[in-house]
């Protein structure tokens, strides 16, 4: 039998996951100290580094935090392809604040032209430009992992699911190719849009979809999507 209280304090437990800043902590001082091999101490500055530079909860990525992990890692880096691939994260990470830095300046802009009666509404724009920047960063990648077929796919298989609201409820309204059935629409799948999600599990021949969860937080409820909603990022 299954113990459901906590064995420190003895009140009552439940299948909550919270964060272990304890834990968290000491492996932290672990890497920091130098106390790791190198080989560990690389992937965590890398993968910190990547956690940094992604996070989108407020107040944003956390660049300059990422950057210092980034060059902390190409200190440690010993391999031509892990100096490369270091590189890469520095690049970008100076493309991202470059970024960052024509919003500023559009905000500024944004209040000249206003006192001067110009009439242009530049924030508006680049907010627009944003949403424009990532689908064209993004979309050759993914324009080659489409799923273009319904598949055997493990549990835990990565996708993403198209960012386009619009089209993403038009293809969970109709029967996908070969399929029989349509998966249907539920106003919370919006949320799945342009989400990286797991595969729970495979559907069924007759609607040739998948059942997914999404890896943000909140997760939520899984839901059900067509095979060719979907690009494939990665087999479990």
């Amino acid at each position: 039998m299954t113990k459901k209280a906590s064995p420190t304090t003895n009140k009552p437990m439940g299948p909550s996951v919270v964060p272990a800043h304890a834990a968290r902590q000491t492996v932290s001082e672990l890497v920091e100290d130098s106390i790791l091999d190198v080989e560990t101490r690389l992937a965590f500055f890398s993968d910190r580094g990547r956690l940094r530079a992604m996070r989108t909860a407020v107040p944003g990525p956390d660049l300059n935090g990422a950057k210092h992990d980034f060059q902390r890692s190409l200190k440690l880096a010993t391999t031509p392809a892990q100096i490369t691939a270091t590189e890469f994260h520095l690049e970008t990470l100076d493309w991202m604040q470059a970024g960052a830095e024509i919003f500023q300046r559009a905000s500024q802009l944004q209040a000249d032209a206003q006192s001067a009666c110009f009439g242009q509404d530049l924030a508006s724009w680049v907010l627009l430009l944003g949403d424009a920047v990532r689908a064209a960063v993004t979309w050759p990648l993914l324009r080659e992992s489409r799923m273009i077929e319904w598949q055997e796919l493990a549990k835990g298989t990565r996708v993403r699911v198209v960012d386009d609201a619009g089209e993403l409820q038009r293809l969970c309204e109709r029967p996908p190719a070969d399929a029989e059935a349509k998966v249907g629409w539920n106003a919370e799948m919006l949320g799945f849009a342009g989400k990286v999600c797991t595969v729970q599990r495979v559907g069924d021949a007759s609607h040739r979809n998948y059942i997914l969860r999404r890896e943000s937080l909140p997760s939520g409820r899984d839901f059900s999507f067509p095979f060719d909603a979907l690009f494939l990022l990665s087999c479990a």
